[in-house]
């Protein structure tokens, strides 16, 4: 008991010097010390940064696949992932491949059971019109029914096409929120409303609702 108290004393003069010593530091250089504390505030601010700035990363990668969904096969004729790093991406070499068919999705429809849908989408950049508004270099997607369920987007207003609809190519579409205000921007609802996308003349039949701030 007797070494304990007094190894205990000497663990406590020492951090008592150690105190008496840093405090006749930062008294003896103010500046000197200042620089110090400056140091450590800039390190510690840049690792915080640093943490913020990957925990934002990763958290919009999430949102990404989950926006695709991690039960969902996709075929395509590019590579997702040399499309999305950039790295020996041969865009010309991918081209010569064979864009998917309708056929293949009617054989992929019928002989593959396990798979709960099956939709078709085809994709374009096109302008959109509706009277003198226009939304120009507009991302459009020509879908198949089940699409919405693959692609996990929902109709805030209206609907989405029935499975007849698509079958029979009736021309129209769900568009999505900023499309919607900037082509009918007095509050006009879009709902049962012609546009023309690419020339074509459609009717709008639903609004997509509206994630964050896209």
């Amino acid at each position: 008991m007797r070494q304990f108290i007094k190894n205990a004393n000497i663990f406590f003069k020492l951090l008592g010097e150690s105190f008496a010593f840093a405090y006749d530091s930062v008294k003896g250089d103010k500046f000197r010390a200042f620089l110090s504390l400056l140091g450590v505030t800039i390190g510690i601010f840049s690792i915080v940064a640093v943490f913020t700035a990957i925990e934002g990363l990763e958290k919009n990668v999430k949102n990404i696949f989950s926006s695709l969904g991690t039960d969902v096969v996709y075929i395509d004729k590019m590579s997702w992932d040399a499309i999305a790093t950039g790295e020996g991406f041969k865009w010309w070499e991918y081209r010569q491949r064979p864009n998917n068919t309708y056929e293949e999705f009617l054989f992929l429809q019928e002989h593959v059971t396990l798979a709960d849908q099956i939709a078709l989408s085809a994709t374009t950049r096109a302008s959109i019109k509706y009277g003198r508004n226009t939304v120009k270099n507009t991302t459009v997607y020509g879908v198949t029914y089940y699409w919405n369920r693959i692609s996990f987007f929902e109709v805030d207003e209206g609907r989405y096409f029935t499975a007849a609809e698509t079958t029979e190519s009736i021309p129209l579409a769900v568009v999505g929120r900023n499309v919607a205000e900037e082509l009918f921007p007095d509050g006009i609802s879009p709902i049962g409303n012609n546009i023309k996308i690419g020339g074509f003349t459609v009717r709008v039949i639903g609004l997509i609702k509206k994630k964050g701030e896209s």
